[in-house]
């Protein structure tokens, strides 16, 4: 018995007449809003917030971001006669409340629009704080669960079998029929109908589309992704036939660009003038640099940022927006207050960046809820532990002798302790509700200004979940310089408190005037 709404019926039904429960619906008012606007850029979107109280429309409601990109409020919680309600039966006093509960929970003004609203109805059973999951005889009973049932649904399922299988020990139950999920595109491309009915192809069958928040995701306008080319870059030949390739133009020159420590890069100007930048990447792995996912990332921060975009993949690389008239910033730069504040909104714009649901699979995409810091200093530390670090030292007099002198350096299972205790010193300062998506490599070539002093942050290829201040932290000490071969760190040109107060501050008005969906940062 998995009647749902009507489980108490059911029951009835296999109990002489005598249900041994009672069905208490409970209704559910939820809004879907547009992502634009104010809401594009909250980085508290990663997971859900809110819990405000509703008063007599419910314990509280949430706000999210669903894995098609929307944003929806609620639900509201009351208690309601009937077993069926129409999806379109919306409540104009929950709308309100929802609304208010969503600025307050989200810190915002206003929204752009409502996209839609949806009603629903949740099968709680009255007078019973839990599920109810239990066998009398050869009846199995699965009734009362909530709307957390859906969190809870692969283990609900293993009980019930068990307890089928409890009753029936002489059938034999089939196993489940395997098969692969389709991506977020090939559901959306495969999608026929409109935002009241449609369905999906799944392994060869056409399936029913039901849930609202489902089918106004699928209704989406879907961003055209960059073109994917299989194939590889290793010249500067290469890099024109590719190019010509990928943008249907013939390209008449291009150029090797200087200063890329893990990557090559070229720029390929077209018959038009029009430049672009081909980036073939390097190595990485043993860093623990995912190229497919830093790739994809790119691609999604570049939409979020504005520029540079990304123009197309391949095989070894990707295509870039070239940002004409730009360069690398300097300690000059860095140090100017005019410049420095441009540098901090724009490290604040990034922090409000939230990757796709679809790069975010745990096991194979960035972890939203806990610091890359970690794993990745410990992967580095790993790298160097090796006698081909001892080696490649040595073959360098001046890198020798700091070897030689400097333990610090040779004892890396001391080094390791370090990074223990760094973590757990910080594990108890709740840092953890600093999450953004961090650059984690602000060295000064990768913060480029253009000729109207516009700030652009490029290459993310250690980009990810971390905690705020270590993009600021690690801002501050690249103006000390030493990554040049030949060059030494200028501690002296460390930033003064003053300066360091007066930066911060610059990085949380952006941030609020991002979040407050009115400009005005407090």
């Amino acid at each position: 018995n998995c009647g749902g709404l009507y489980a108490d019926a059911v029951d009835a039904t296999l109990s002489a007449g005598r249900s041994t429960f009672a069905v208490a619906p409970r209704r559910g008012d939820y809004v879907i809003l547009d992502a634009r606007g104010p809401l594009a850029s909250l980085g508290a979107l990663a997971r859900p917030v809110g819990g405000v109280p509703l008063g007599d429309l419910g314990r509280g409601a949430y706000a999210w971001r669903t894995v098609h990109g929307d944003v929806i409020v609620g639900p509201t919680a009351e208690p309601y006669a009937e077993r069926t309600v129409p999806a379109d039966d919306h409540s104009s006093e929950a709308e309100a409340t929802l609304l208010r509960a969503a600025k307050r929970a989200l810190g915002v003004s206003s929204f752009d629009a409502i996209r839609g609203r949806y009603v629903g109805l949740r099968p709680g059973a009255r007078d019973q704080s839990d599920y109810i999951i239990k066998r009398d005889g050869a009846r199995v009973t699965v009734a009362g669960i909530r709307s957390t049932g859906l969190t809870a649904s692969l283990a609900i399922g293993e009980r019930a079998l068990a307890l089928v299988e409890e009753a029936l020990p002489r059938c034999a139950v089939p196993a489940p029929r395997g098969f692969a999920l389709p991506s977020l595109d090939e559901l959306r491309a495969s999608y026929e109908g409109d935002a009241s009915a449609g369905t999906v192809l799944i392994s060869g069958e056409r399936i029913a589309v039901t849930h609202p928040q489902t089918r106004f995701g699928l209704c989406r306008a879907v961003a055209p992704k960059a073109p994917r080319l299989q194939r590889h870059v290793n010249s500067a030949e290469a890099a024109l036939s590719l190019v010509e390739e990928l943008r249907d133009r013939a390209p008449t020159r291009v150029e090797r660009i200087v200063g890329g420590r893990t990557n090559d890069m070229f720029r390929v100007v077209d018959d038009e003038g029009v430049a672009v930048l081909v980036r073939v990447y390097g190595g990485g792995a043993d860093l623990g640099i995912d190229r497919a996912l830093e790739g994809a990332t790119f691609e999604a921060a570049g939409r979020h940022l504005g520029r540079p975009r990304c123009l197309g993949h391949f095989a070894n690389g990707r295509v870039e927006e070239f940002l004409e008239g730009h360069r690398n910033t300097t300690y000059e730069d860095v140090s100017n207050p005019t410049v420095y504040r441009e540098i901090a909104r724009a490290v604040a714009t990034l922090h409000t960046f939230v990757p796709p649901p679809e790069l975010c699979v745990p096991g194979s995409g960035h972890d939203l809820d806990a610091p890359g810091l970690w794993p990745t200093l410990r992967g580095w530390l790993a790298a160097s532990a090796t006698a081909a670090t001892a080696t490649a030292v040595a073959r360098d007099a001046d890198d020798a002798k700091l070897w030689s002198e400097c333990a610090c350096f040779r004892d890396f299972d001391a080094f390791g302790a370090v990074i223990d205790a760094a973590e757990a010193r910080l594990a108890g300062d709740d840092l953890e509700s600093s999450l953004v998506f961090a650059h984690n490599d602000l060295t000064l070539d990768n913060v480029m200004v253009g000729p109207d002093g516009t700030v652009r942050l490029v290459d993310l290829e250690y980009g990810g979940p971390n905690y705020a201040a270590f993009d600021v932290a690690n801002h501050f000490w690249e103006w000390c310089g030493g990554l040049d071969d030949s060059a030494t760190p200028r501690f002296e040109r460390y930033p003064s408190e003053t300066t360091r107060r007066a930066w911060i501050e610059a990085l949380l008005r952006a941030r609020a005037a991002a979040t407050s969906g009115d400009g005005c940062g407090s």
